[in-house]
């Protein structure tokens, strides 16, 4: 009998499989144990119910059997806790996608055998997703007919080609985020492509948004209704104005990334879809605060361009404290990763974190770095334009 080392931890961890087999309801979880930072052992629970009452089945002998990469190990007689027994399946090489186990069941109600082989990653495109595809159809529909109205009018100037772009490609950035093979792939098994869905949909593509939106495109885009309200309403005015104060955007956009990224938000967030959403949606609406801080599409100037700077150079430095976190972790941060038997691509836990770390880094680094340049170039211009215009008015 295999007992299990001091530091491993039963039950709970990944689900790999729940079935009936024979007279039994079988589900197996497993939970990667680690000693030192890397991966030792893999402890695999299997629990054992009557299939026909749901009763607990605690007088069963249970074998697993595991073929492994580097070779068949067992079969291993489990340890009974109740109605779950337990095997440790010792790790000769980090990569478990190809794990199979062979699981033996014998009981007073009968015999019974399972096969458990891994299943693929799923490279899937999640299209039943109706928020965010109904928010972008809409959102493209009032950007087309305000699009179409301003050129109308011949100022093609405020509604370019290259606006149009901007905005379409923040789109597609924001639903290749949620409806795209990076929501599940990142969900289950990697916590960098998780990172990389959450600096698209919280960075990349409200600052396209933004982009795209400049001048008044982002009035015409709006129903006149609409903009007629909250043109009169002076609480909108207020909100609008407090919420963009440079404290208040920087503390929600903190508030947001670190407070989501903390592990036991973080893997909360893992098994409720509702939950997932919400932070989805608080990433996505604090891109928009922030970017509009920085971009300013009204061009109401409330902050000069060396003060767009200094917000940007801030926003970099907050978003390194959570990168430099991931990168110079010395353990897995988030159990549900770590837990995870199957290692996508062969890259381990650690090594996933350090990469969601410099995920973050790489991506809010060019996009900031790039707003600074054209802050920087528009500043120049309106330096040059200053002289011009005084030139002007003295003739």
């Amino acid at each position: 009998m295999l007992l299990a080392p001091p530091f491993a931890q039963a039950h709970g961890g990944a689900r790999l499989d729940s079935r009936s087999v024979g007279m039994y309801r079988v589900t197996i979880d497993a939970r990667a144990i680690r000693d030192g930072g890397r991966l030792r052992v893999v402890d695999y629970t299997v629990s054992l119910h009557t299939r026909a009452r749901g009763r607990p089945v605690e007088d069963g002998r249970v074998e697993v059997t595991a073929q492994t990469p580097a070779g068949r190990v067992g079969p291993l007689r489990t340890r009974r806790r109740g109605s779950s027994y337990e095997a440790v399946i010792p790790l000769a090489t980090g990569d478990w996608r190809d794990v199979r186990l062979d699981v033996h069941i014998s009981s007073h109600a009968g015999a019974a055998d399972l096969a458990y082989r891994p299943a693929a990653p799923a490279f899937t495109w999640p299209w039943r997703a109706p928020l965010p595809l109904g928010g972008a159809v809409a959102a493209c529909l009032l950007y087309g007919i305000g699009f179409a109205r301003l050129r109308g009018r011949g100022r093609r100037d405020l509604a370019s080609i290259g606006r149009l772009c901007a905005f379409a490609g923040g789109i597609a950035l924001a639903l290749l985020a949620v409806v795209s093979p990076l929501d599940p792939l990142g969900e289950r098994y990697l916590l960098s492509l998780h990172m990389l869905q959450h600096v698209l949909l919280g960075d990349a593509a409200p600052a396209l948004i933004i982009v795209g939106l400049r001048g008044p495109l982002a009035l015409f885009a709006m129903p006149r209704a609409l903009l007629s309200r909250l043109g009169r309403s002076r609480r909108v005015h207020v909100a609008g104005r407090a919420l963009l104060r440079p404290p208040v955007t920087l503390g929600l956009w903190a508030a947001a990334y670190g407070g989501w990224h903390v592990p036991a938000a973080y893997d909360a967030v893992l098994g409720n879809p509702y939950l997932h959403d919400l932070e989805h949606a608080c990433f996505f609406t604090a891109g928009l605060l922030v970017w509009t801080l920085l971009i300013d599409p009204l061009r109401h100037n409330d902050l000069s361009l060396r003060g767009r700077m200094c917000v940007a150079i801030a926003l970099f430095a907050l978003g390194m404290v959570l990168a430099d976190v991931l990168i110079l972790s010395p353990h897995v941060l988030y159990t549900s990763y770590g837990a995870e038997p199957i290692r996508l691509w062969g890259i381990s836990p650690l090594t996933d974190e350090r990469l969601a770390g410099g995920v973050m880094m790489l991506e809010q680094g060019a996009s900031l770095a790039l707003c600074v340049a054209l802050l920087v170039r528009a500043e120049r211009r309106q330096a040059r334009l200053v002289p011009a215009r005084s030139r002007a008015a003295l003739a």
